[in-house]
């Protein structure tokens, strides 16, 4: 099975509409579609989700694969181990001496940049605005495949390593003005991919079966002040993204 298909089967997404954010090396946000697929667009890619008793579940996939690689920059930036980043950052230090650009149009072939840099802006700025960028990637993927399939839904879910971090969740949901429902269990996708074998093997006669053992986890709800307050800081970061200095390509 794939990756982000038992995912979105462990974050207990069967129905249509259904999101789910799986946060992790890359950032990547599925949508079920149901009983039909739906044409690729700007990044936006269908896939069959699952088939189950002949009846198949189809999705909407769209990332950002280098995430990974951005958080290894800001831990060697600080010198702490993954852990203690996150916490570190977050509670100390605001973020108005820099910003951190990518975009998660996958036609761009830029690398990340950053921008607003002062005298006084230290390494701890610049990760903190590297958590940001993180917060407002996922918020202009939530933008673009809602816009593209046509759909606003109140709620999605959340899992991966990167969702631990209360403050990017907190973030996310501000800037989407979207309740987040964290999975209690990290490993959506090894979790799917044993619910599947379970239904296959008996174990469970169906979907119903294992809705009532999955654990629920903690629940984000947008703070509507925090959130007029990072949209401004939103608008003016994606219009920096798509800013031809910013989008030409390098040679």
């Amino acid at each position: 099975v794939g990756d982000q298909q038992a995912s979105l089967f462990g974050a207990g997404c069967y129905e249509k509409n259904d999101i789910n954010c799986t946060m992790g090396t890359g950032t990547f946000l599925n949508i079920n579609t149901g009983s039909q697929p739906v044409s690729a667009s700007k990044g936006i890619y269908p896939l069959v989700g699952w088939t189950i008793s002949s009846n198949t579940t189809y999705m909407l996939e769209c990332g950002l694969h280098d995430v990974g690689t951005v958080l290894s920059v800001a831990q060697n930036l600080v010198a702490l181990k993954k852990k203690q980043l996150f916490k570190y950052i977050c509670k100390l230090i605001s973020s108005k001496c820099a910003s951190v650009l990518e975009s998660a149009d996958q036609r761009n072939v830029n690398m990340s940049s950053l921008i607003g840099l002062k005298a006084q802006t230290s390494k701890e700025h610049i990760v903190r605005a590297i958590l940001e960028s993180l917060a407002f990637q996922v918020r202009l993927l939530l933008d673009t495949v809602e816009n593209h399939y046509g759909t606003d839904t109140e709620m999605f879910r959340a899992c991966g390593g990167i969702a631990r971090n209360d403050f990017i969740l907190q973030l996310v949901s501000d800037l989407s003005r979207k309740i987040i429902k964290r999975l209690k269990h990290n490993e959506c996708s090894s979790l799917g991919a044993a619910f599947f074998a379970g239904l296959y093997c008996g174990i469970w006669k169906n979907i119903n079966e294992i809705k009532a053992i999955q654990a629920k986890g903690d629940t984000f709800i947008p703070k509507f002040p925090s959130a007029t307050k990072y949209e401004m800081q939103y608008l003016n970061w994606k219009k920096a993204v798509y800013h031809p200095i910013v989008t030409a390509n390098s040679v």
